[in-house]
């Protein structure tokens, strides 16, 4: 494989994900699937792989101008690890920092690569395949050129993932979480060790990343907008 991959997990991490046609993928792709994994959008973290590579991501719920800007669910305005914001990227991050995995690339619009950069430094390859404009708008490039570039990102970002280090917020970590409604919050400080922190926020503090990721995956259908 190009880059010097020896070996490549395909983590499906969209809607459902079940939505990659697996007999489009390089045949020597692992195609990791389905709902309810317990590591969620980053599977396979734990498998003793050397680097991780985020492609079509967003940035984090409420930030102007990205496009699908969210946090996992509408239901959830902000996110914040011992007090440093983060979207997705930056929870799956710290996920994938806990099995000792960087990340080494994202792939996304231009707010989201600027998000993960500021997180977790220059080193990450960023590639930018559209320019936001608004939440549903966006400036795009053609999907040949795009697929290009991903494809020389992650080769690039193959070749340095052994200089990279991997996102570890010190613990005991904190995860605060800001919601749309009291009424979330309400559910929400009813899970055991949440914390209520103001009319529409809780928060949670476990010794390791595991286990606030366990929390926050175990909370998601709890606060769900009905």
């Amino acid at each position: 494989m190009r880059g010097g991959a020896e070996e490549v997990f395909v983590n499906e991490s969209h809607d459902g994900m079940r939505n990659i046609l697996p007999e489009e993928l390089h045949p020597k792709a692992r195609l990791i699937n389905g709902s309810g994994k317990p590591l969620s959008m980053v599977q396979g973290a734990d498998l003793g792989v050397d680097a991780l590579i985020l492609t079509g991501y967003h940035a984090a719920a409420n930030t102007p101008g990205a496009v699908l800007a969210h946090t996992y669910t509408l239901s959830i305005q902000e996110v914040r690890l011992n007090g440093v914001r983060v979207g997705e990227a930056g929870l799956n991050a710290a996920i994938a920092g806990h099995f000792g995995v960087p990340v080494a690339m994202v792939a996304g619009d231009d707010k989201v690569v600027k998000e993960v950069k500021e997180l977790l430094g220059d080193q990450v390859v960023g590639v930018a395949v559209k320019q936001g404009i608004r939440h549903g708008a966006a400036i795009q490039m053609h999907p040949m050129q795009a697929r290009n570039l991903i494809r020389e990102g992650a080769e690039k970002a193959v070749r340095g993932a052994k200089s990279l280090s991997p996102y570890k917020p010190a613990s005991p970590i904190c995860m605060d979480l800001m919601l749309l409604y009291g009424t979330q919050a309400d559910r929400a400080e009813d899970f055991p060790g949440v914390q209520r922190t103001g009319w529409t926020s809780v928060s949670y503090t476990a010794p390791d990343m595991l286990q606030v990721a366990k929390a926050f995956l175990s909370l998601l259908p709890i606060i769900a907008i009905p």
